[in-house]
């Protein structure tokens, strides 16, 4: 997705589009409406909208949080504004507004559902992340180490061969498409050769550096066709980047449920209780053993609605329930043996539970 060029903002100027329209606003959000709303797409380049009913209550919660994001971001040249669906019928319809409120952000004019929280902060981090470019240039092993301090998890992109071979080309074009849908994740490319040999790249190929679990991961890129060379890019970015275990909150709930795997493994365990580390060491185990077919996350025991929702006790506490997410079923583990799931000598019990429940998802 491209910036506009100076020429595109000419013929903008030439057509008075140019010239800043002021609109109405309330605490620093625009209000758009069936008349106005062409002129601000063209306006601005980077614009956040939330459609919204007045008589939701959910829209009424999120209303402070939406505009202390506003604030935060007018000073970046980053506009938030609202339709009230009520009155607007049109974009209601276009837009195919199907529940209140539903937030859309536009960049450059073309529109990106939005899949970030509700708080400031996250309204704040998700639509910085959208207004950069794609990917950012990485031209040295010092600014590789830099980046590394900075964040838990970069994803970094090298591509000297791109200009003859139909293959990088897809493997690039699959790893800018996996940058602009990642909101939680840093996207880096480089075409520096220090670099790559930095990262273990001899060639064309992806790095994955982490702060946590295994600390890097790389994927070789051949300039030969390979079948289904994308697929196995979005499998690379998609199944190595998250924790081995993770550990789940409402904030992060969209991020952690990954769609794309269907078997979930639910550890559930008291953070503070002896039997936390080797719940989460048994896991660990699990995740690598599954890695691809099942998501392994921890749900600790100081949430009662979420234990209620899955019917577990906490007086059950450690306790592990595989879901199969795509037919909505739960299957709780129970050792044979009476042992704890975490004992080793139950190991290979608990990885027969989680195969069977696997085994009718694939």
């Amino acid at each position: 997705m491209e910036a506009p060029t100076e020429e595109d903002r000419s013929v903008r100027n030439d057509m008075g589009l140019g010239k800043p329209r002021k609109f109405r606003e309330e605490d620093n959000v625009l209000i758009l409406t069936d008349t106005n709303f062409e002129t601000a797409l063209k306006q601005y380049d980077f614009l956040l909208v939330e459609f919204y009913a007045p008589w939701c209550g959910h829209c009424k919660k999120l209303a402070p949080e939406y505009a202390a994001a506003a604030a935060d971001l007018l000073e970046e040249d980053i506009h938030l504004a609202k339709v009230d669906c009520t009155l607007s019928k049109k974009l209601h319809n276009r837009y195919k507004i199907e529940g209140f409120p539903t937030m859309h952000f536009f960049k450059y004019g073309k529109q990106i559902a939005y899949t970030g929280g509700n708080k400031k902060d996250t309204i704040v981090q998700w639509v910085r992340r959208h207004a950069l470019p794609s990917t950012t240039d990485l031209i040295s092993i010092h600014a590789v180490e830099a980046k590394q301090e900075m964040v838990p998890v970069m994803l970094i992109g090298y591509f000297p061969s791109v200009a003859k071979s139909e293959n990088v080309q897809l493997a690039q074009k699959a790893f800018n498409q996996a940058a602009e849908m990642k909101d939680h994740l840093n996207f880096f490319h480089t075409e520096s050769a220090d670099v790559a040999k930095h990262l273990g790249l001899p060639g064309d190929g992806l790095a994955i550096l982490k702060k946590y679990d295994e600390k890097q991961h790389t994927m070789l890129i051949s300039q030969d066709v390979e079948d289904g060379i994308m697929d196995k890019v979005k499998d690379f970015v998609n199944e190595l980047t998250y924790p081995l275990v993770s550990v789940f909150t409402r904030e992060k709930a969209r991020e952690i449920f990954s769609p794309k795997i269907m078997t979930h493994v639910l550890v559930f365990t008291d953070p503070e209780a002896d039997h936390h580390e080797p719940s989460i060491a048994t896991a660990s185990k699990i995740a690598k053993q599954f890695r691809g077919h099942a998501q392994v996350i921890n749900i600790e025991s100081n949430d009662d609605a979420i234990l209620e929702n899955f019917k577990v006790e906490k007086g059950s506490i450690p306790a592990v329930v595989v879901m199969d997410v795509d037919l909505m079923e739960r299957y709780p583990y129970t050792s044979e043996a009476g042992l704890a799931f975490y004992d080793a000598d139950d190991y290979d019990g608990l990885a027969e539970h989680v195969q069977s429940v696997v085994d009718r998802d694939y």
